[in-house]
């Protein structure tokens, strides 16, 4: 099974990959480190530029999923670089082969939790070294942008509402009904 979390930034993708390898023992990749492993392998690529980086990285993401369905292996991959049109159209490829989702925070949560909880966990797997620029208000539409994307494509969305540990019990009874057990 394929698992793929998307999702803007800071919303809790590497968290909630850590968390899903802890429950199914399948390991996971961030695009993160595909992005930074390119860029510091010699590509030209803008680091503040996602839809170059998601040209980029689509290719070799898409890759990585057909050759482990093909050799009936699990691998989850998270990241804000998956666009939704091309993993609904995995997704219809590989029905039963695919459990491809998106995550974010409703805007009561952001307005709410900007600072205490999003800004102070987001290196709560791995610690990164950020320059945050952006406002409640950018992340909210961040958010909304991924949310709409994906319920055009037919892609599953979780809303991060009031609590997130709910969220993620609503992600495993998700998968659990799909199968991964």
């Amino acid at each position: 099974m394929i698992m793929a979390i998307g999702g803007a930034g800071s919303c809790g993708k590497t968290f909630l990959a850590q968390k899903l390898l802890e429950r199914y023992a399948v390991p996971y990749i961030s695009l993160d480190h595909l992005k930074m492993g390119l860029i510091r392998g010699g590509e030209p690529l803008d680091v503040e530029n996602d839809a170059q980086i998601t040209q980029r990285l689509w290719p070799v993401v898409r890759g990585i999923m057909e050759v482990n369905i093909e050799n009936h292996q699990n691998i989850i991959l998270e990241g804000c670089y998956l666009p939704a049109d091309e993993l609904r159209r995995l997704q219809e490829k590989y029905p039963g082969e695919t459990a491809f989702f998106c995550i974010g925070f409703s805007a009561a949560y952001i307005n709410k939790y900007f600072d205490s909880r999003i800004i102070k966990y987001r290196n709560v797997i791995e610690t990164r070294l950020y320059d945050e620029t952006r406002s409640p208000e950018e992340m909210i539409r961040e958010n909304e942008a991924v949310k709409k994307s994906s319920l055009e494509n037919r892609i599953r969305f979780f809303e991060i509402g009031a609590d997130f540990n709910s969220f993620v019990r609503d992600v495993f009874d998700w998968l659990d009904g799909k199968g991964k057990k």
